[in-house]
């Protein structure tokens, strides 16, 4: 070594004896327009590997890559699957542009969440102007848009906080805020609406989810194959050490079932598996399985709940079809049932179950996890990561109804 220079040599370990950040694929969706949905991404306190617009652009572009793979993007949040909690650190994360849930009008057409936004926020900035210093201050500061995120989402761009915090009082804020949440209450029909509400909403013909574009499902297909092909890890012999397996593609709404919708049940997913891509069961099992129930058609309940975890989901083994039951049940129905995405199981959801098993056997016995469990686990992801988790479900527990889907 001489005094003033460290020598590093290279001598490489074998592939197959270390592994990689990324476990999971989690597909999403925006609920906002093109321009929300890159604005808040590339600036707004989260973040995703991966954009998909409804159409290819005029320059040719298919899709936007927002943050390089080996980084981690600020899309899952609280979350968890097949054991593994805080899906950020192991995780791609793909947005889509797609406006989510609709309410159908009197006249026949459909009212999307970003378009009631963007009605308050034009209210909202009507009366800002009203407070001539303010508006001011946030126009020669360049700070409007960063006073907006916070009174409407709780969430202020990094790039814009130290600032911020400087010229913008907690008065202020709050006092926005709360002009928001009227504002919400007066002209918001999402306002109430809560995710064991969506069902049946869409069945009394109330509601309807916004369709992916064939460029979607095209640039999705390309994309997916690119990335599992990437993340795969060989050997010097060839030998596949890890991958991303079908049960690693997963929705927003199975790693967090409690609180997330997207990317809905018009997500192509069985049209993903036809191309290789993600799980779906072999309709043969399934209509065995469904046949089989069928005979005495009682559902077994602590089952459905064992199984439902050993596939994947944060679901306790409680004999009762309580509210995390139905929370879990209703994203696995999103996923393989759009049609019953009601969160009470059916013989066919059992069937379904039991054939996604059939095929792809799950590695290990997935324990139930109690709060003691969960935070060792925080701790030993170390505390910093804890930290910023709390942070992320702090703002999550406040947020008022329209810090919707896009966040976290």
């Amino acid at each position: 070594m001489n005094q003033n220079q460290l020598v590093i040599t290279s001598n490489p370990a074998d592939r197959c004896n270390y592994n990689q950040r990324i476990k999971f694929i989690v597909l999403h969706y925006t609920v906002s327009d093109e321009k929300d949905s890159l604005r808040v991404l590339k600036q707004g306190d989260v973040s995703a590997h991966y954009l998909i617009p409804k159409e290819a652009k005029s320059n040719g572009t298919d899709l936007w890559q927002l943050v390089p793979i080996k980084y981690r993007a600020w899309h899952a949040g609280q979350s968890y699957w097949q054991t593994r909690n805080h899906l950020n650190d192991t995780s791609v994360g793909i947005e889509i542009i797609n406006y989510g849930y609709g309410l159908k009008q009197a006249s026949g057409k459909i009212l999307w969440p970003y378009q009631v936004e963007n009605n308050i926020k034009f209210f909202l900035i009507q009366e800002i102007k009203k407070d001539k210093s303010l508006y001011s201050l946030l126009i020669k500061k360049n700070l409007l848009s960063a006073f907006l995120e916070d009174v409407m989402r709780g969430l202020v761009p990094p790039r814009d906080d130290q600032i911020y915090k400087k010229y913008i009082s907690e008065k202020i804020i709050k006092k926005y805020t709360n002009l928001t949440n009227s504002l919400r209450e007066q002209h918001d029909p999402f306002l109430n609406i809560k995710i064991n509400d969506l069902y049946e909403l869409q069945q009394q013909g109330k509601l309807v989810w916004d369709d992916y574009t064939p460029h979607q499902r095209k640039v999705l297909g390309l994309l997916l194959k690119k990335l599992t092909k990437e993340l795969e890890v060989k050997d010097k012999n060839g030998k596949v050490c890890e991958e991303i397996l079908a049960t690693d593609i997963v929705g927003h709404s199975d790693i967090a079932p409690d609180r997330k919708s997207d990317p809905g049940p018009r997500f192509p997913w069985k049209y993903l598996a036809e191309q290789g891509i993600g799980a779906w069961p072999n309709k043969q099992d399934v209509d065995i399985f469904l046949k089989e129930l069928s005979k005495n058609k009682n559902i077994n309940l602590i089952w459905l709940q064992d199984n439902l975890r050993l596939y994947g989901y944060n679901i306790q083994t409680t004999k009762i079809l309580d509210t995390q039951s139905k929370d879990a049940i209703r994203a696995f129905q999103w996923h393989f049932e759009p049609d019953n995405a009601s969160g009470i199981p059916s013989l066919k959801t059992i069937a379904l179950l039991k054939a996604l098993i059939k095929k792809y056997p799950p590695i290990g016995i997935q324990p139930q996890i109690n709060t003691t469990t969960q935070l060792k686990n925080s701790i030993n992801s170390g505390w910093k990561d804890l930290k910023n988790q709390l942070l992320i479900l702090d703002k999550d527990l406040k947020a008022t109804k329209k810090q919707i889907d896009l966040f976290f």
